[in-house]
């Protein structure tokens, strides 16, 4: 979420949400899926985001 893309950019750059370039923001980097889920494990390993744990297979 951007939410997350602006707690990326202040702990890890150093950079406020509102000084972030729009184009970086909604670059492939960050705003793909591959990109989200990139900044989204970093900051869970950072401790910033919870770590979520694997979920059950369908029991069907």
């Amino acid at each position: 979420t951007y939410a997350e893309l602006a707690m990326y950019f202040k702990a890890k750059k150093g950079v406020s949400w509102d000084k972030v370039d729009p184009k970086v923001a909604l670059g492939a980097n960050y705003s793909s899926g591959q990109g989200y889920q990139a900044i989204n494990k970093e900051l869970q390993v950072e401790g910033l985001l919870p770590k979520v744990q694997g979920g059950g297979g369908c029991g069907v």
